[in-house]
């Protein structure tokens, strides 16, 4: 989710998270409780490689969206059987 900032008449600017479909023009102060409204700032494009930028992505939504577990860890799935019979000239592992 990307940072707004935001400026309180009384305690100056100030930084919020929230998602880009859901941007509120005015939040409340975190510090004395006024109306706050949206500054129109700069984009911060990170210097960051893509494969760090996955990494932090899938951190910040397993926080909120895990992982849903279809098995117990560890356990291996059988192994195919096969009933072709040419299968069988074929050496095992």
């Amino acid at each position: 989710m990307p940072l707004y900032e935001y400026k309180c008449p009384h305690c100056g600017t100030f930084e919020q998270q929230h998602p880009m479909a859901s941007v509120p023009k005015t939040v409340v102060c975190t510090q004395c409780s006024s109306k706050a409204r949206k500054l129109i700032s700069a984009i911060g494009l990170s210097q960051i490689n893509s494969t760090r930028a996955k990494l932090i992505d899938s951190t910040n939504a397993s926080a909120h969206e895990p992982q849903v577990v279809t098995s117990k860890p560890g356990t291996a799935k059988p192994a195919r059987v096969t009933h072709n019979p040419l299968h069988t000239k074929l050496p095992r592992p």
